[in-house]
């Protein structure tokens, strides 16, 4: 060490009126400093990894979905609209965007559909077609509502005034009847995450998949499809279901108690799905390809909410019936199994309570 060089360094500081209190009060600060961008640092991390738990498609914020829904205003974009009663949907029903509140958004709808007050406080998925800077081909979006007011437009058309939404999905608009399963119709899920190596192929062999990370069966043992008998453990709830794709939940005693299995969007899994027919009598088996649509964390409130989107239906080889072969879903069409299942509860639904 150079010592002369060391006290030409003191001999400066301290002839400039620097004690040795004002060099500790220094280091202080500079501490102070320190900590607090170690502490930003952290906070930015955290925001982080909240920010990480809203999935991509989705478009949240006042200014961005304000702007989003003036240029389908403005573009005079076609809009669709599905309501929902008591767990089943309608068909898309056209419509058209006449007017953007502070909190609210009002639109017609198609002359041939007519809305009773029974409708107030209902919800409804709406999606249009627009074009924004970022994408110059038409995109798809939607967004789900409450309605708060009906009325008759200057037309004579219905006239639904909705909430102005909290967040807006790029997503297609998808055909398919969805509706929440009656109790004790859903026999079964087992769900395994899809094998890494070859994709279908591998996914192809039923005695690689190892162990499912979730399983669902319903509260009834008789296999008669009434919902009768001891209650079976199961650790996820059955939200909604349609020949697209499903919904289900898991609670959050469940994913205290259960292995733990992270779930990431566009991820993929098999699984086997069981529905029990009454008008049949039978459980009709489907084995699909899927991938993670949409993911919902209620944290300690609601559980985990997770989309799947079917992908493909497998069906088992007649003389090897371990290993499946996969037959892609085509477009927005949906398995058609499901679909018609769904519908036939849906009917049901509606001849005991009523859709209008």
């Amino acid at each position: 060490m150079d010592y002369q060089f060391l006290h030409q360094i003191q001999s400066a500081f301290f002839g400039n009126n620097v004690t040795p209190n004002m060099m500790a009060m220094l280091g202080t600060v500079l501490m102070a400093m320190f900590l607090a961008m170690v502490a930003g640092w952290l906070l930015n991390r955290w925001l982080d990894r909240r920010r990480g738990t809203i999935p991509l498609n989705w478009i949240v914020g006042r200014a961005r979905i304000q702007e989003l829904i003036q240029s389908a205003f403005d573009q005079r974009a076609r809009f669709d609209m599905l309501l929902e009663h008591n767990a089943a949907r309608s068909r898309f029903i056209p419509c058209e965007l006449i007017e953007i509140g502070a909190e609210t958004l009002a639109v017609e709808l198609s002359a041939s559909v007519r809305l009773s007050q029974e409708w107030l406080g209902r919800r409804a998925d709406v999606f249009f077609k627009v074009k924004t800077r970022d994408m110059p081909q038409p995109q798809y979006f939607g967004f789900t509502s409450e309605i708060v007011a009906i009325g008759l437009s200057e037309h004579g058309n219905s006239l639904a005034t909705m909430e102005f939404p909290e967040k807006v999905e790029a997503r297609q608009k998808r055909s398919h009847l969805r509706i929440e399963p009656p109790s004790g119709l859903v026999h079964g899920l087992l769900l395994w995450p899809e094998p890494e190596a070859s994709g279908a192929s591998a996914a192809s062999d039923m005695r690689g998949w190892g162990e499912p990370v979730v399983t669902y069966s319903p509260p009834h043992a008789s296999g008669d499809g009434n919902g009768e008998g001891a209650p079976a453990a199961h650790d996820v709830r059955m939200v909604n279901i349609s020949g697209g794709g499903l919904r289900f939940e898991i609670p959050p005693a469940a994913m205290e108690s259960r292995r733990p299995t992270s779930f990431t969007l566009g991820e993929r899994f098999v699984l086997c799905l069981d529905l029990y027919d009454p008008r049949d009598k039978d459980i009709k088996r489907s084995i699909l390809r899927a991938k993670v649509r949409n993911i919902y964390d209620g944290k300690a409130e609601h559980g985990l909410e997770v989309g799947l989107e079917f992908l493909a239906e497998g069906r088992k080889d007649a003389e090897a019936p371990d290993i499946v072969h996969w037959h892609g879903l085509a477009g927005d069409s949906g398995v058609e199994a499901i679909d018609n299942w769904v519908f036939r509860r849906h009917l049901e639904m509606h001849r005991e309570k009523g859709i209008a």
